[in-house]
């Protein structure tokens, strides 16, 4: 088991180096979204799904959403973008409806 002070050791390296991270960090807001869309995509290889009416969103995103008239008659609705804007059932691959 490791000692109170070892521990302290480790804290105080971890919060040494992410110090160092942050100092040499890059804000999303400072990149374009080109450079947005590959760090998410390097991040999380298996995709993200975000909200059909993020003006972010290219044909191949995932998203979801729920409450909209023209998708999945109002109801939650998981898919792919294949067409924008995202207005109807025929924009997106549909992969959940509820």
């Amino acid at each position: 088991m490791a000692t109170t002070e070892s521990l302290d050791l480790r804290l105080t390296t971890l919060e040494t180096q992410v110090g160092e991270l942050l100092s040499k960090s890059v804000l999303p807001s400072e990149m374009t979204q080109t450079q947005r869309k590959s760090v998410t995509d390097a991040l999380y290889p298996e995709g993200v799904a975000l909200k059909y009416d993020n003006p972010d969103i290219v044909v191949g995103d995932l998203v979801y959403g729920s409450g909209v008239s023209g998708i999945n008659s109002g109801g939650f609705f998981f898919g792919e973008v294949v067409s924008l804007p995202v207005s109807s059932d025929a924009d997106l691959n549909m992969k959940i409806q509820m």
